[in-house]
């Protein structure tokens, strides 16, 4: 467990828990996290908030099939979000970082790096070697986090066929 000491009288408790995983018996957990990440900030998303209320309660179980998920916990409260993937044609030693996301009010407090720390660290002890991400046209915040943790442009960019005029940037980070 990792710790973030919130600066003083910033209205935030002094310490949290980073890397509280979500159980796949929890789904309404998860599913209460990514509508109200969707709802705080939805240009950072492919997915849409209203397409994601319409799941049904099978579809949020089968997100623990495809990976696993953490949230960050001041308190009682989770206030972020992030999941790692494996693709079924990666090699065992690669993963992805999918859909990171800290509340507004606790940004910029450290809570996303530590989150992104912890994670990597599970995934290095695991044998996990390479990490990859995709990182949206214009959300400069992310990839000014994702840089400071380790993270390096690849060079490929994909556009988005949903989101005419945008696309997203591949990084990737090896784990020693």
């Amino acid at each position: 467990m990792t710790t973030v000491s919130a600066p003083v009288n910033s209205g935030i408790p002094a310490v949290m828990s980073s890397s509280d995983r979500i159980a796949p018996e929890q789904p309404e957990r998860l599913k209460r996290l990514r509508l109200r990440a969707l709802k705080d900030s939805p240009a950072c998303f492919l997915s849409e908030r209203v397409t994601e209320q319409q799941y049904p309660d099978e579809r949020w179980a089968a997100e623990f099939e495809r990976g696993d998920w953490y949230a960050g916990v001041i308190g009682r409260h989770d206030v972020s979000l992030i999941g790692v993937t494996r693709e079924p044609d990666m090699p065992e030693s690669e993963r992805y970082i999918e859909y990171m996301w800290v509340a507004e009010r606790f940004r910029r407090r450290g809570i996303g790096r530590y989150m992104l720390q912890d994670l990597l660290e599970v995934l290095r002890v695991s044998g996990v070697k390479v990490v990859y991400l995709w990182v949206l046209d214009g959300n400069v915040a992310a990839a000014k986090l994702y840089k400071k943790v380790g993270f390096h442009f690849t060079g490929v960019v994909q556009p988005l066929a949903a989101r005419p005029g945008r696309s997203e940037q591949q990084m990737m980070i090896a784990l020693a």
